[in-house]
Order: C-alpha cells, then sequence, then structure tokens
C-alpha cells in the first residue's frame, strides 16, 4: 500500500501530510456528459488565461451529489498567497453561502437531501442566514447567472462565480476567481467581474455548435 501511495504522490495524485501524516487525494473522477469532451479540454487553457488577466486563483467546478466539485485551477506566476482549496474539494450546498454555492443552487445543481441550513461571513464573522433571505439570494444569482462575495472566508479568500450553460440552457458547471484579501481587491473587483463573464461565455459557446 505504501509504495501504491508513494507513486500516486510521484504522479501528483496524492499528497502527505508530513506533521500528520495523513494522505490526500489530489484528483478527482468526475463522470461527464456526454459531448462535453472539447470544453473539458479548453478548460485548463481557459483557466490559465483568466488567470493571466486577473492575477488570481481561477477555478472550475462541476455538479456532484449536493456538492459542486472543483477539478480543476490555475494560479498566477507571481501568486503570493496561495488559495486552499485543491483539485477534488468538495463545496458542500447545505453549509456555507458563498458564490459558488450560491449560484450552483439558484442554476438548478442537486440540493443535498434532508434539511438545508445556510450561513455566510458578516464583518468577519460566521452568521446564519434566514431561509427567506437565503431563498432570494439564490433565485438572484441564478436569474444573473453570476454572482460576487462581497465578505472574505474564515481563510481571508472570497469568489466571484459565473455559470457555463449548454444551448438549451441546461446547467454544466461554474468557472470562478478565487481572491485573496488586498487593500485593492474592491477598486479591482468591476475588471475581474468583466473577465470572468467573458471566461464563461466563451466556454458556453463551446457547447452552442
Amino acid at each position: 500500500l505504501l509504495r501504491l501511495l508513494n507513486t500516486l504522490i510521484g504522479l501528483g495524485m496524492v499528497s502527505k501530510d508530513e506533521a500528520t501524516k495523513v494522505y490526500r487525494a489530489g484528483s478527482v473522477i468526475v463522470m461527464r456528459s456526454p459531448g462535453l469532451d472539447e470544453l473539458s479540454a479548453r478548460i485548463p487553457a481557459e483557466l490559465k488565461r483568466l488567470s493571466g488577466l486577473t492575477g488570481r486563483t481561477s477555478e472550475w467546478y462541476v455538479p456532484g451529489d449536493g456538492v459542486m466539485m472543483l477539478s480543476d485551477r490555475c494560479e498566477p506566476e507571481d501568486c503570493a498567497v496561495n488559495v486552499k482549496a485543491r483539485i477534488g474539494f468538495e463545496r458542500e450546498l447545505d453549509g456555507e453561502l458563498e458564490a459558488v454555492a450560491r449560484l450552483a443552487l439558484g442554476c438548478g445543481a442537486p440540493r443535498p437531501a434532508g434539511k438545508t441550513a445556510h450561513w455566510n461571513y458578516m464583518n468577519g464573522k460566521k452568521a446564519k442566514i434566514p431561509a427567506s433571505k437565503a431563498a432570494k439570494l439564490i433565485a438572484s444569482a441564478g436569474k444573473a447567472g453570476h454572482c460576487l462575495d462581497t465578505e472574505y472566508n474564515v481563510n481571508g479568500v472570497r469568489r466571484y462565480a459565473a455559470a457555463v450553460r449548454h444551448a438549451d440552457g441546461n446547467f454544466v458547471g461554474i468557472i470562478a476567481v478565487a481572491e485573496n484579501f488586498t487593500p485593492d481587491a474592491d477598486s479591482k473587483a468591476a475588471s475581474t467581474v468583466r473577465a470572468l463573464l467573458e471566461s464563461a461565455d466563451r466556454l458556453s459557446s463551446m457547447l452552442k455548435h
């Protein structure tokens, strides 16, 4: 087993935390819908382009069972502070109502079974969101096809998210930008949103043929 794990580490598919001796998956297996091969092949290049334009980490999420799975990501070459979420990370849809979760639910991603309780960060503290307000936020994100966080999470990160859809309107995935706190972040928000929406449109256009 250790030989297999060391081989997977060498391939970049598994990582080991030397402090805790815990092994973690570095890749995720995702079931792709038929006809999305061309899109999947173009994702890495589009993420690299988006990171280059924004100077921020770009991410690609696909729907799972009550989660959005981070299946690809790219960081700018001069990135000083890394975003912790790695490929294989599952963003649950029944907890923190940040941009990716909010948009996914608004676009009709499968909801978790059972009762859903949403929360987010407000003024740096975790705060529960009433069901009625959560429903409005989700509906608004789905109607717009994109949304962004105004607050930073406990790791000092906030996200901008945009939906990618098939020509028939079916939800395919979410392309996102994750940014760490910087003093000029708010002044660059508009240009980040523009770059993100351009990327979402480029990916969606590949599914119209």
